[in-house]
């Protein structure tokens, strides 16, 4: 079976309809569209005159050569390099039930004539896993911490500290029991905030140590921290 990616775009608001006309020529779906913020601080936008700086988050699945084709075309045809729109993808391990897969995200037909699957859609990429687990060539991780909301400024001022340059936030809900929602006398939130952080490599411990160090179990925070290697970029700033 191809090995297969989820390649995310990130874009400042306003921007959605360029992106668009570019996954349409490049005969690309989108299957989930988020919104999020950014994390410049306050002094930063105020310096350049923005507002809070809204976000779109796109996420697409297809196969790895496929990502690495768009995230390069992405590069050249929308000059990511300037300010303002990153992409980036992430190789699956494994995938339960393609046939949801495809629903949500499509793929064309040489996807499914080179696929393996059995009746329910169900298969182990073994080339994908292979190319995670090999983290000699990863240039890139992406952390995501999954935080208590109301700390994001927190945990950006411990992950900037630490060499990261900024991140993207989602509004998230907790899953919860009911009849735990007060565990050793400790009132569990139910309010979320993901945040997704694009470090290199090589600061990827600093940075995920440094948010625990304020941000971790013993706080209210109480924030998880987790990295994703990182398979190919577009519109990182060197």
């Amino acid at each position: 079976m191809p090995s297969l990616s989820f390649l995310i775009t990130i874009f400042n608001k306003g921007d959605d309809e360029r992106f668009r006309r570019f996954f349409a020529s490049e005969d690309a779906s989108v299957g989930l569209q988020l919104l999020g913020r950014g994390t410049a601080t306050q002094e930063v936008l105020d310096l350049l005159g923005l507002g809070e700086t809204e976000k779109h988050i796109w996420v697409s699945s297809m196969t790895s050569t496929e990502a690495k084709r768009v995230t390069h075309a992405l590069n050249d045809a929308l000059k990511l390099s300037e300010p303002g729109a990153i992409a980036f993808s992430i190789a699956h391990t494994s995938v339960g039930n393609l046939f949801g897969l495809e629903e949500h995200f499509g793929f064309d037909n040489k996807f499914w004539e080179e696929s393996k699957v059995d009746g329910k859609g169900n298969s182990g990429s073994s080339e994908a896993q292979q190319h995670t687990e090999d983290a000699s060539d990863v240039k890139y991780e992406l952390i995501m911490v999954i935080a208590n909301q109301g700390y994001i400024g927190t945990i950006m001022d411990a992950a900037r500290a630490a060499g990261a340059t900024g991140g993207t936030t989602i509004h998230a809900g907790g899953t919860y029991d009911p009849k735990h929602e007060h565990f050793f006398n400790i009132t569990i939130q139910h309010e979320k905030e993901v945040i997704m952080i694009l470090v290199p490599s090589n600061l990827r411990r600093g940075v995920m140590s440094a948010i625990l160090a304020v941000a971790g179990g013993d706080t209210k925070a109480n924030a998880v921290a987790f990295s994703l290697h990182v398979t190919d970029t577009a519109g990182l700033r060197k």
